[in-house]
């Protein structure tokens, strides 16, 4: 090859843009489609959940799997690993739940977005906290889906990271699946 360091940056270019998009896909499974120690876990969470339902996610490259269901009249989403260990637990909260981590996080929004709304606001718990399903605490961060519209009023979504005090973290943006497979 003429230009081995060149084809290199390009290759790492598009590796890194890649890791900056959120191409997600669910596809509902049977409990028996889960790995066991999932299934061990989600046994182990105190309380009844109701309209409990199991996912395969694809994200890119990396495959996970996920139950969601309501417990204690909030919404979780439980995220395992291929081989069922724990990677988070998030519960859908409202804006007036955040509190004053809310204040850090819109005037983070209104100096990078001309327009923007917050569609969706996940408290996100990681693993290694111990988890009590009938108080869960300070979240260790805030997951939120973000629409924009850009300067040439294009809308965009974001999934947007911060953690407990509101500063942020990290976005990635959501590409719609195609549905150019869908005949009609």
């Amino acid at each position: 090859m003429k230009y081995p360091i060149l084809a290199l940056f390009i290759t790492l270019s598009c590796l890194a843009h890649a890791q900056n998009l959120k191409q997600e896909f669910e596809q509902g499974i049977e409990a028996k489609g889960m790995p066991e120690a999932a299934i061990t876990y989600l046994q182990s969470l105190e309380g009844t959940k109701k309209r409990l339902q199991y996912y395969r996610e694809q994200d890119g490259e990396r495959q996970s799997f996920e139950a969601k269901f309501k417990l204690n009249g909030e919404k979780y989403s439980v995220e395992f690993d291929q081989t069922g260990m724990l990677e988070d637990i998030e519960i859908i909260r409202t804006q007036k739940e955040m509190g004053a981590t809310l204040t850090a996080v819109k005037n983070y929004l209104e100096t990078s977005f001309e327009r923007h709304r917050i569609e969706k606001i996940q408290a996100h718990y990681e693993p290694k906290t111990v988890f009590n399903t009938a108080n869960p605490g300070i979240p260790d961060a805030w997951e939120l889906i973000v629409a924009t519209k850009n300067t040439e009023n294009k809308l965009e979504r974001f999934e947007m990271t911060f953690d407990a005090d509101g500063n942020f973290l990290k976005s990635r943006k959501i590409v719609r699946r195609s549905y150019e497979f869908l005949l009609f």
